[in-house]
């Protein structure tokens, strides 16, 4: 079951919601990476571009990728 955006975009539907592609992963911090990783990979939704990591009930939001607002590449304060 997917989940919803954990920023409370107004499009955070689960539908919305997608596994990071190769692609993706690359593009975002190596810090990021491994906590993507460690966690059986990546979310990302594809409305306000928030990169997140679920475990179980629990989201953690990692930070941007291509985000409308803050401009394409990866924004994160905690995963620089």
């Amino acid at each position: 079951m997917q989940s919803e955006c954990p920023a409370a975009c107004s499009g955070k539907k689960a539908s919305r919601q997608h596994a990071l592609s190769t692609e993706q992963r690359e593009r975002i911090s190596a810090a990021a990476q491994a906590v993507a990783e460690s966690a059986g990979g990546g979310m990302r939704c594809n409305y306000c571009g928030c990169v997140y990591v679920a475990r179980g009930s629990q989201r953690e939001q990692l930070g941007f990728l291509d985000d409308g607002v803050m401009g394409p590449g990866w924004h994160s304060r905690r995963y620089p």
